[in-house]
């Protein structure tokens, strides 16, 4: 009698009821009898292949479902798990050829085109990846997970305004997630629409309340809205600091630096030592540490590295990438390391571990420079300030206590080359222009409707805004928009995307007579480099919440009547500086030897007291 060619039905249905109920361990030995007894019938391998995905053990499951795909090759559904296997090795070109396999033999298979769409987005091939998504949700327009995942796509090529609605369709189709809400709200601040995404921020705290990365974002965004809370901490400050708190139960009360140190090691945490404006300023620290008995120590909190990352790397007495390392290995390397002083650069903005810090790896700990915002953290003792970013009551608006360099929070350093200072456009022109280079998240409501007033008060005035954002029509339509609501009709208006080289980018502002500060998050970087290219900057006196880094900038020009104490007196301010091209053509001359013989740019001046302040901290400790 010859042997049976395929398990018996009473086989069969034993079988796949073991699979359906879990039972992997009970299924195993008879899948892999089946694969023995009936080696050229499909089921066995097609079972093994499964229970051993299922269990994990993908480089076991590669043989079953290789030979379960050539018994039956026409079957789209093998294809695709196996391809999802192959993906799931990080074996990305086989899994790609199991997908295509698929999809010629079943061109209206949502599984395979979601799974392609995936990899290829973790490929970083957007545009293919979108069009496979939009594939799958022609087939199956109700897949929360695919809109959401398309919505992602759109916001990774920054086209925020097409990536909103497929997050809200997302929500619709499944009402409940934390994260969807978060990343609308980031789409929303990235349109410029704080509020919004500040509401949004709200909705996923209210599903997921003690998420670290949730109250993180939430504070993020709130830098950028008018003000909601009372005065003091914000509450999200203050559950995120308790949060990181029981995260870190066990911080460090003893540590393995030298208590009288001959050269202060001083830490460094950032995911920005790359071309960023943090690596900018960070210039004149790296530039004079030596000089100071300093020595200074990078931990990377990002893996993405470039030609600035390079350059950077020599100037440190050691460098450490923590991008992947467990709170509990990254404290303990930093500690190990005899860190004394340990700073934060990141604040609630991306990449940043503040969790580290709430282990106390080092017996004094500062932030400044990424964020200008408290971090609620309590075991970050001290966050940089000056003499004219806080003023005295500012203190209730920290976790931290306020420690003011002498003269300016930060030090600008400006790229190589030359970057002449342009004549006054306004003498050419036969009008005013007013600008600003911030991104779009800082130009809140009230920023916008007081620009229009400005405008509206100064006939025949131009805005010219340039940003990462301004580079989609849909963000310059939208821009235009919220101005034609107060009046400004849109011809008066430049809108222009990024500029590619820094070179290219500060000659933009020659095209400027007058910069205006968006509020209640203030420029600082654009605001230091209009002043070096001669263009004076209009700012608000802020509320404390926020270093007053405008103020700061101003008074240490010289140019206190440039700080307007509400939006009626920025409006008047402006009208005034706009009349007067004599006065304006004359701070041209003079703005930027005023940077230089000040410690916004005088890179050893400034050096010299963040540095005595390092030690002082010390001393006091």
């Amino acid at each position: 009698m010859n042997a049976p060619l395929a398990p018996s039905p009473d086989e069969t249905r034993r079988a796949v009821g073991l699979f359906q109920a879990d039972a992997l361990a009970e299924l195993e030995p008879l899948a892999r009898g089946f694969t023995q007894r009936y080696a050229q019938h499909p089921l066995g391998w097609m079972l093994l292949g499964a229970l051993l995905k299922k269990q994990g053990r993908l480089p076991e499951a590669l043989a079953p479902m290789q030979r379960a795909a050539e018994l039956l090759p026409d079957k789209a559904e093998l294809h695709n798990n196996l391809g999802s296997t192959y993906q799931g090795l990080q074996r990305f070109e086989e899994a790609e050829a199991c997908y295509r396999r698929a999809l010629v033999a079943q061109p209206a298979h949502f599984d395979a085109l979601y799974n392609l769409a995936q990899l290829q987005s973790g490929l970083n091939r957007l545009p293919e990846a979108e069009a496979n998504y939009l594939a799958a949700l022609r087939l199956n327009p109700d897949d929360a997970q695919a809109c959401f995942s398309l919505a992602v796509v759109l916001a990774w090529q920054e086209r925020w305004i097409d990536a909103e609605p497929w997050y809200r369709r997302a929500i619709a189709l499944k009402p409940g997630s934390a994260m969807v809400h978060d990343t609308l709200g980031h789409a929303l601040l990235e349109q410029g629409r704080a509020l919004d995404a500040l509401a949004e921020g709200r909705r996923a705290l209210e599903i997921d309340p003690d998420s670290m990365q949730l109250l993180s974002n939430f504070l993020f965004t709130a830098n950028y809205a008018p003000a909601t809370e009372a005065t003091g901490l914000r509450p999200q400050a203050r559950r995120f600091g308790e949060l990181a708190a029981l995260a870190a139960p066990r911080p460090y009360t003893t540590w393995r630096c030298d208590a009288q140190p001959k050269l202060l090691r001083v830490g460094l945490v950032s995911g920005d030592f790359r071309r960023h404006a943090v690596a900018t300023f960070l210039q004149s620290v790296l530039a004079h540490a030596d000089a100071h008995g300093v020595e200074l120590v990078a931990y990377s909190t990002n893996a993405h590295e470039d030609d600035v990352t390079a350059a950077l790397k020599p100037r440190f007495a050691r460098w450490r990438s923590i991008a992947t390392s467990s709170l509990a290995d990254a404290a303990k390397a930093i500690r190990d390391d005899g860190v004394h002083i340990l700073i934060d650069l990141a604040g609630h903005t991306g990449h940043h571990r503040l969790d580290v810090f709430a282990q106390a790896p080092a017996p004094v700990q500062v932030s400044w420079l990424g964020s200008i915002a408290s971090t609620g953290v309590r075991q970050i003792r001290h966050v940089l300030t000056d003499p004219h970013a806080t003023q005295p009551g500012d203190a209730v608006h920290f976790a931290e206590q306020p420690w003011a360099l002498p003269e300016s929070w930060a030090c600008y350093a400006p790229p190589g080359g030359d970057q002449p200072v342009h004549p006054l456009p306004a003498r050419a022109n036969g009008f005013i222009t007013f600008g600003s280079f911030n991104n779009l998240p800082k130009l809140s409501e009230p920023t916008v409707r007081t620009w229009a007033a400005v405008l509206q008060a100064v006939p025949g005035a131009h805005l010219y805004l340039k940003n990462r954002q301004l580079g989609s029509p849909g963000m310059q339509a939208q821009v235009r928009a919220r101005f034609e609501a107060h009046g400004i009709a849109a011809e008066r208006m430049t809108l222009q995307g990024p500029v590619a080289s820094t070179a290219g980018h500060l000659s933009e502002y020659s095209k400027l007579d007058i910069a205006l500060d968006p509020f209640p998050y203030p420029g600082c970087t654009t605001s230091v480099e209009a002043h070096y290219m001669g263009v004076p900057v209009l700012t608000l006196r802020g509320s404390g919440a926020l270093l007053r880094l405008g103020e700061s900038i101003a008074r240490n020009l010289g140019l206190e009547d440039w700080i307007a104490s509400d939006e009626a007196d920025y409006v008047e301010k402006a009208v005034r500086a706009a009349r007067d091209l004599d006065r304006l053509e004359q701070l041209r001359r003079e703005l930027r030897p005023r940077m230089e013989a000040s410690a916004l740019l005088n890179a050893p001046r400034w050096a010299g007291g963040f540095f005595a302040a390092l030690w002082e901290m010390w001393r006091r400790r």
